[in-house]
């Protein structure tokens, strides 16, 4: 059997010293071994890149870097190992195209990043409109949530909240809610997916009898077309 070992000329020996005093993969610190591989090449992936034996003198456990390929354990401490010999030695070098590879380059950093941009200039033009409409999406949903959280409130206390306690009613306790049994949210009330406030009224213009509950879009502003048109919640649940 002939098995591969890579190692500086300090560390040659057979007696496994190296791995019991610091450990490795495949042993703890304390228990010697000898590592090598089943291939000069897989040898020279180990270099680059914990099992406690005693009962046997070779192990072969998959490698990490190349999983189809073995490494050998070899138990110093086995009486068979005193026929364990290094039948040769010579020296190895590293092909610089191997070393190299380790990291990017900056002119590899560079022509990714061009890359990057030009698909972004490709692609951009239907994401920012996926965007947009995911954000509308969102908002209808949001709005909703809180129309469900008003009802909740409104057969606690009687009424919705004012146009003056708005929608912080649902997270806080406003004063002369007696019934007040909240918050009627799992979190406190959002913004709309522009970062604006949703707009409450109650009673409402529209919704006399109940209330109003709007998003003014992107632009935060009454009216408006795209993503700047307004989204009414009475709308959306007409629906």
């Amino acid at each position: 059997m002939h098995v591969y070992r890579l190692c500086r000329p300090p560390f040659e020996t057979l007696d496994g010293e190296g791995a019991r005093l610091y450990g490795g993969r495949w042993n703890s610190t304390g228990v010697p071994m000898v590592y090598a591989s089943a291939t000069r090449a897989l040898a020279a992936l180990e270099y680059l890149t914990h099992v406690d034996v005693t009962d046997a003198l070779v192990l072969r456990v998959p490698a990490v870097p190349v999983p189809e390929e073995e490494n050998v354990l070899l138990n110093p401490r086995h009486a068979a190992m005193a026929g364990v010999r290094a039948v040769a030695r010579r020296p190895f070098a590293f092909d610089d195209r191997v070393v190299r590879r380790r990291g990017f380059t900056l002119l590899e950093i560079l022509v990714v990043i061009i890359v990057i941009a030009i698909l972004a200039t490709l692609v951009a033009p239907n994401v920012f409109r996926h965007v947009g409409a995911a954000k509308d999406t969102t908002a209808r949903a949001q709005m909703e949530i809180l129309g469900a959280a008003l009802d909740t409130y409104r057969l606690d206390n009687g009424s919705y909240p004012s146009t003056r306690d708005g929608l912080e009613a649902l997270w806080k306790a406003p004063p002369g809610a007696a019934n007040w049994r909240g918050p009627y949210l799992r979190k406190e009330v959002p913004v709309d997916p522009w970062g604006h406030p949703y707009v409450y009224a109650s009673p409402g213009q529209a919704n006399p009898s109940g209330f109003d509950l709007q998003s003014y879009g992107r632009d935060g502003r009454p009216g408006g077309e795209g993503e700047d048109a307004d989204l009414r919640q009475w709308e959306a649940a007409r629906r």
